[in-house]
This record gives structure tokens, C-alpha cells and sequence, in this order.
């Protein structure tokens, strides 16, 4: 068992996952209005790109924060990263027996020309993060930027090359806001009655269940030798699912980037 948070981090967590809830179907709402889905589509014609993107930029406001930027004189494709509030539950992989509330997610926001009609695409990314966690870190720092945390552990996460290692990992450990969050990883597939155009929906996700500070005691990590040269290249498993598409054989899943997830490399 973790030990308890502190009632004053309680509080703070609460408060902040409120707020992100909040921004996140503010979020969720804009996307659903024509005039933001014309300047999506807008995007991909060059004559009208530079009025565009100051465009949305205006529109999405500070909630959200651009990640990938990639122009050419045929296509755009812009990503944002979002953080929303997820009190999924998750399982302790150290505990079997021990469920924890989650708190927050990285999220994606994916606008360009991603594939014939799809000019937007919005979701979850790759980072769930528990309030256990999130608590851990108030009760360092009380005025930590918890969505800065986020994002840059999401980064840091991203840079891990063999992403289907991870599934067969009891945990491990990514860099966050001076210590580590101990985190799980699952690869999710679809339900095997599912239709073949639903494969793309194999997807690894990771879940950070608690925190460590930089004077705390911890296992041994394998974060850099997951993220070494060495190591087997598979990380188109981390790009949104618009962007990427999966080949099945008989005893391997692979994760294919798309012609605008390319261009991001």
C-alpha cells in the first residue's frame, strides 16, 4: 500500500483536476463547432496557412500547447497536447490486489490534413497519471505546475524506443519533476469480433501510479537503456491513433505510421 496523501494535497489535486475537467470539454466543445472544423481544413490550402494557424492559436487559447509543427507546400499537420481530468481506475502492477484512482491524461489534439476527410482528431495519448501521484509531488511542491509535469514526463515517455518491451515490464520508472514516476504499461487490442477497420484501435497505454522524489530510495531504472540506440525501434506505437495504422501477422502487430505522421519525423 502507498502511504496516504496529505488532506491538504487531496484538496490542491482536486482542485486542479476540476479545472482540467473544465478545460477539457471546453475543449471537446470547440471541436464540435463548424467554424473551428473550417479552419482545420482550412489548414491544408497554403494560400490561406499563415491567417489559419494565428487562427487557431487564437482560438484554442493557453489550455493547450503545440508539440509537432510540420509545413510543407502541400500539407500542415499540427499537434497539441492537452491534460484532462481520468479517474479511471488502475492496477497496481506491484499490488494485484490494490486498485488506485486515477487523476489526469495527456491528451491529443491532431488537426491538418490527417487522411482523406479527417482533418481533427482528439483523445487520449499515452500518459495516465494516478492522484497518488500527483499528490506526491504538491506535498513537495505545493505550487508545482502539475500539466508542465505532465507533458514533460509524456516527452520523456515518448523517447523510450521499445515501447512492446514495456508490456512485459512488472514497472518502470520515468523522469518527472526531479524523481521518477513508477508506472505500468498495458497494450490494449481490440475485441477479437471487432471489424478489420477497427484494428488501428491496438494501442499501449501507461500509467503512472506514484511518485518518487530525487532523496527517495528506488529501484534501479531501465529508463536509459529503453531509450538506447541499441534497442528494437518501435515507436510508432506512441502516435495518436489518427496517425498511425497497425499490419497484423501471424505472430507480430506492428504499428505503421501514416504519410502525415511522417512528415513528423
Amino acid at each position: 500500500m502507498y502511504a496516504p496523501l496529505s488532506a491538504q494535497a487531496r484538496g490542491l489535486v482536486r482542485l486542479q483536476t476540476r479545472v482540467w475537467a473544465d478545460d477539457y470539454a471546453a475543449l471537446r466543445k470547440l471541436c464540435e463547432q463548424p467554424r473551428f472544423l473550417r479552419l482545420c481544413r482550412a489548414l491544408s490550402r497554403s494560400s490561406e496557412r499563415v491567417r489559419t494557424v494565428r487562427a487557431l492559436d487564437a482560438t484554442l487559447g493557453g489550455s493547450v500547447r503545440l508539440e509537432y509543427d510540420h509545413t510543407t507546400a502541400r500539407r500542415a499537420v499540427r499537434i497539441y497536447s492537452a491534460v484532462a481530468a481520468n479517474h479511471q481506475i488502475l492496477r497496481n502492477p506491484q499490488d494485484k490486489n490494490e486498485n488506485i484512482v486515477g487523476g489526469a491524461a495527456v491528451c491529443y489534439l491532431a488537426i491538418g490534413r490527417l487522411a482523406k476527410d479527417l482533418y481533427v482528431s482528439r483523445g487520449v495519448w499515452n500518459l495516465t497519471c494516478s492522484k497518488h501521484a500527483l499528490g506526491r509531488i504538491i506535498e513537495r511542491d505545493p505550487r508545482a505546475d502539475l500539466a508542465a509535469v505532465l507533458r514533460d514526463a509524456h516527452g520523456h515517455l515518448m523517447a523510450i524506443r521499445d515501447v512492446l518491451a514495456l508490456d512485459r515490464l512488472p514497472f518502470f520508472l520515468v523522469p518527472a519533476a526531479g524523481g521518477v514516476f513508477v508506472c505500468g504499461a498495458r497494450l490494449f487490442a481490440p475485441h477479437e469480433d471487432d471489424p478489420p477497420e477497427l484494428r488501428r484501435d491496438y494501442r499501449v497505454s501507461c500509467y503512472a501510479f506514484t511518485w518518487l522524489s530525487a532523496d527517495m530510495r528506488w529501484p534501479e531504472g531501465d529508463y536509459p537503456a529503453l531509450c538506447s540506440s541499441s534497442c528494437v525501434d518501435n515507436r510508432s506505437w506512441w502516435l495518436p491513433l489518427a496517425l498511425r495504422t497497425v499490419e497484423i501477422t501471424d505472430d507480430t502487430i506492428t504499428a505503421i505510421p501514416t504519410q502525415a505522421a511522417l512528415m513528423l519525423a
